[in-house]
C-alpha cells in the first residue's frame, strides 16, 4: 500500500476505493477489468467500488462497448470532501465549546462544596479524627459531647494506645484544650478519663452541656459531628470543613464556652 493510499484511507476512502482511485490518477481511462488487474481488486467487487467513487464525485464513466473510467481532477473532486471536513471541524469545535461550558459549570458547582467533606461510617470518622490531631501545629480544641465515641469500657492500655496521636502533638508543643459534657451515669469512669487526659498534658474543662461534637485544628480546620437516630448509640454524621468563615466562628464559640466551663478542680470539688 502506497503512502497516498494510506492518506486516502485516513480521510475516509475504503482500501479498495483508494487502490482504484490511485490507479486512475496515474493512468488515463481504464476499464473495470483493467482496474481489477492493476489493483488486485476482486472482479466481483470492482464495479461496486467504482460506482461508489462515481457517486462521491471522484471518477467519471464513459459509455461504450466497454465502459471506461477516468479520475476527476482532484482539485474539483476533493472540494466536497474538504467542505465536509470543514463542517466536521466546525461541529467538533461547537461540541468542544458546549462540553467546555458544561465542564466549567460543573467545576464551579463542585468547587462550591470542595471545602466540605462528609463522613458517615464510624471508622472513617475515627480515622479522620486521628488524622486531624496529627495535622495540628499550634492549637487543638475540642467539644466532647455525650455519648462518647470511645465509651468507658476500656483498659488503661487501650486508652494509652488510642491516645497516642494526642500525646504526640502535646509533646510537639501544640496547645490542647478539651471541654467535656458532664457525665451523670458513669461518674467514676468519667472522672478517671478526665484525670487521664489531664495527666498527659491536655487542658480539661467540664460543661453541663455542649451544642455539638467538634474538633478544631489551628482555628482553620474543623470536624463537626451531628447526632442522628438513637442518641444513646454512636450514630453520627461528621463534616470536615476547611473554611475560615466557619472555623473562625467556631473558635469564638469555643473560647466563650471555655471561659464559662468548670475547671477540673472546680468539677471535682462539686461532684
Amino acid at each position: 500500500m502506497t503512502n497516498i493510499q494510506e492518506k486516502l484511507i485516513e480521510y475516509g476512502f475504503g482500501e479498495y476505493e483508494a487502490r482504484a482511485y490511485c490507479a486512475l490518477i496515474s493512468r488515463s481511462q481504464l476499464s473495470a477489468g483493467e482496474i481489477s488487474k492493476i489493483t488486485e481488486i476482486p472482479q466481483g467487487r470492482v464495479y461496486s467500488i467504482l460506482n461508489g467513487l462515481l457517486d462521491k464525485g471522484f471518477v467519471n464513466v464513459f459509455a461504450g462497448a466497454i465502459k471506461k473510467y477516468e479520475a476527476v481532477n482532484p482539485e474539483t473532486a476533493f472540494k466536497s470532501l474538504i467542505e465536509s471536513k470543514r463542517q466536521d471541524v466546525k461541529q467538533l469545535q461547537d461540541l468542544s465549546t458546549s462540553l467546555s461550558e458544561t465542564f466549567e459549570k460543573q467545576k464551579v458547582e463542585s468547587t462550591k462544596l470542595d471545602f466540605v467533606q462528609i463522613l458517615t461510617s464510624k471508622k472513617s470518622q475515627v480515622d479522620k479524627f486521628d488524622d486531624l490531631i496529627h495535622s495540628s501545629k499550634q492549637t487543638l480544641y475540642s467539644f466532647n459531647k455525650k455519648p462518647y465515641a470511645t465509651g468507658f469500657n476500656r483498659s488503661k492500655e487501650q486508652i494509652d494506645l488510642e491516645s497516642t496521636p494526642l500525646k504526640q502533638v502535646i509533646a510537639s508543643g501544640t496547645e490542647v484544650k478539651a471541654i467535656f459534657e458532664r457525665e451523670t451515669g458513669n461518674v467514676e469512669n468519667f472522672k478517671y478519663m478526665l484525670h487521664y487526659y489531664h495527666s498527659i498534658g491536655e487542658q480539661v474543662r467540664i460543661a453541663e452541656e455542649l451544642p455539638l461534637k467538634m474538633l478544631l485544628v489551628d482555628s482553620q480546620l474543623a470536624m463537626v459531628s451531628l447526632r442522628s437516630g438513637d442518641s444513646s448509640r454512636f450514630q453520627l454524621t461528621s463534616m470536615v470543613v476547611d473554611h475560615t468563615d466557619l472555623t473562625s466562628a467556631l473558635a469564638e464559640l469555643f473560647e466563650h464556652r471555655w471561659n464559662n466551663a468548670m475547671s477540673l478542680t472546680e468539677y471535682l470539688s462539686k461532684y
